[in-house]
């Protein structure tokens, strides 16, 4: 999956401005091009990912990827999540693939299926339906070491949902073993999403064309996961905010 597709346009960079600030996206933009030489090809100059890692290190880098799948999972975008909602929802095709719906139930270990085994720098957006009475939601992760080329794993889980009367609440972000998030009062539509997302930087320098980043962007990263208690995987009919 490109990277158009894994960070659609202008709202990865709007995910940024709300975790980082305003005006944070225009710094970037304006580092990348110093960091090039404008006599040569774009590709000459350093990605926004790049930039971020300078000013951020990995774990901003990591936190950047991790907040973005985590708010796409419950449209979270403050002022502009009524605009994204209204447009995801007026233009949905079951052709893309939005959430990942592993086989079973979930409360048994799965993986994701194969073709949706997600890239550098991408992720699964796993939603589960909670079951009646449920107060909290747990769930396991278990990456595996290596991805398919043998880069070693960076890869983070974490637990999101909307209340009922439509308040995003997150989770803490894991990196393996069990997490739980309180659901006290219920979710909205009774979905908690499990985001599972793999956090790769940038190498330190190079363009963003794919050629210099540092990693083969076909290499998928495995993992297994498993819902301890409060649901199950939701029917796959399950739809975005």
């Amino acid at each position: 999956m490109n990277s158009i597709v894994r960070y659609g346009h202008e709202i990865f960079f709007l995910s940024l401005m709300l975790e980082m600030g305003r005006g944070f996206v225009n710094c970037m933009w304006i580092d990348a091009a110093k960091n090039g030489n404008p006599a040569r090809r774009q590709s000459a100059n350093k990605s926004v990912f790049q930039v971020l890692k300078s000013y951020a290190g990995d774990d901003g880098v990591g936190h950047a990827i991790l907040s973005f799948g985590a708010r796409s999972s419950i449209l979270d975008f403050e002022g502009w999540t009524a605009v994204v909602r209204s447009t995801l929802q007026g233009n949905w095709n079951d052709k893309y693939s939005f959430y990942t719906f592993p086989g079973g139930d979930g409360t048994t270990t799965f993986s994701p299926p194969a073709k949706l085994v997600p890239h550098h720098q991408g992720r699964n957006l796993i939603p589960i339906k909670l079951a009646a009475g449920a107060t909290s939601v747990t769930v396991e992760l278990a990456p595996d070491a290596q991805g398919s080329k043998g880069t070693a794993e960076h890869v983070q889980g974490m637990l999101a949902y909307r209340t009922t009367d439509d308040k995003p609440v997150y989770g803490t972000a894991f990196s393996s073993g069990q997490s739980t998030l309180a659901v006290p009062n219920g979710a909205r539509g009774g979905i908690v999403n499990l985001v599972v997302a793999v956090t790769n930087s940038n190498a330190d320098s190079g363009g963003d064309d794919g050629s210099n980043k540092g990693f083969d962007g076909q290499e998928t990263f495995n993992y297994k996961a498993r819902i301890v208690s409060g649901g199950a995987v939701a029917p796959t009919s399950t739809r975005p905010w």
